[in-house]
């Protein structure tokens, strides 16, 4: 997603604030059920507006820290997870690799699950 330039907007109803220079965008991991991404989403700054990550959790996209989130996980993936780790005891670290798999098959190593640099990929 971060290729073809998609914004995901949090707040305004999906669409760009309409005070542009209080918008934010950042380039955070969103961790899905099919796969993992990089997408830039757009959090807006308007006085009175919610905080980033209220921002995140408001559109169902859990935040992996509360001050400046860089990966987050959507409300799916952590219903996915919990049914599945209910189910099969799998480890959320297993639970991770098999998303690298599927996000890339072929190199699954490179795939990023976190915006931080001693977290750039997820290792075996």
């Amino acid at each position: 997603m971060l290729d073809i330039g998609f914004i995901l907007f949090l707040q305004h109803g999906g669409c760009n604030c309409p005070l542009p220079l209080t918008a934010t965008v950042k380039t955070i991991t969103v961790v899905d059920v099919l796969a993992i991404h990089r997408v830039n989403v757009g959090f807006c700054s308007c006085i009175g507006g919610l905080d980033p990550e209220e921002q995140l959790i408001s559109a169902r996209i859990f935040p992996a820290t509360r001050e400046k989130p860089a990966t987050a996980f959507t409300f799916n993936l952590l219903e996915h997870f919990r049914t599945f780790n209910l189910v099969s005891k799998t480890a959320a670290n297993d639970y991770l690799k098999s998303l690298s798999v599927l996000t890339n098959s072929v190199l699954p190593d490179l795939v990023p699950v976190c915006s931080h640099p001693s977290f750039a990929s997820a290792k075996a």
